[in-house]
């Protein structure tokens, strides 16, 4: 709706810590936290009547409007070219995770990071999630030097992550296995791409 500038979800996974950064207090198991930027007030209005039927439908146990967040201020600690970039971006994963649900609701499960596949014989390279951030670099024209920044980056970010949430020994377990598993594929590397 136009008084929507961006939105994005975070689904709260005691599995896999606190994912849902700014509340004060974890939220309760099988939580989603909605965030909406733009004229909160009209969208709330504007979604109400729809989010109370599905507490009645028993879909949702309740909803309610934690926090509000000043976009200025927003704008003032990111900058104005990374604060319009988070926008559209936030917009965008959700969109493509809502499409993934639906397209994937018929499997009973999204894809694995890495799926392998064991039960299968096949000489095919791992496959799963990996790779939509794989074929939407070369969608998008991006170079594979890029792409390896990308993944490079996002290595950093998920091991910060972990330091966070699950303590600074796991992020550094992890580091070491990653460590490990680059330093095995240094040959493997020079044989080219894997068929997938």
């Amino acid at each position: 709706m136009d008084a929507c500038d961006c939105f994005t979800f975070v689904p709260y996974q005691p599995a896999t810590g606190d994912r849902t950064t700014g509340l004060q207090v974890p939220p309760p198991d099988h939580t989603v936290v909605l965030t909406i930027r733009g004229d909160t007030d009209e969208i709330i209005d504007a979604e109400r009547d729809r989010w109370n039927a599905l507490v009645d439908e028993g879909i949702v146990t309740e909803w309610e409007v934690k926090r509000s967040v000043d976009v200025a201020e927003l704008v003032e600690e990111l900058g104005q070219k990374r604060a319009t970039l988070v926008a559209h971006t936030s917009n965008l994963s959700a969109r493509m995770a809502a499409l993934a649900y639906e397209a994937f609701e018929s499997l009973g499960t999204t894809p694995g990071a890495v799926d392998t596949h064991p039960d299968e014989e096949s000489d095919g390279a791992p496959f799963g999630w990996w790779s939509v951030l794989h074929n939407i670099t070369v969608q998008l024209n991006y170079s594979l030097a890029e792409e390896v920044e990308a993944h490079r980056y996002g290595l950093e970010h998920a091991l910060r992550n972990i330091a966070e949430y699950e303590g600074e020994a796991e992020a550094e377990a992890r580091l070491d296995d990653v460590i490990e598993t680059l330093d095995a594929i240094r040959t493997d590397i020079k044989q080219g791409r894997l068929d997938t």
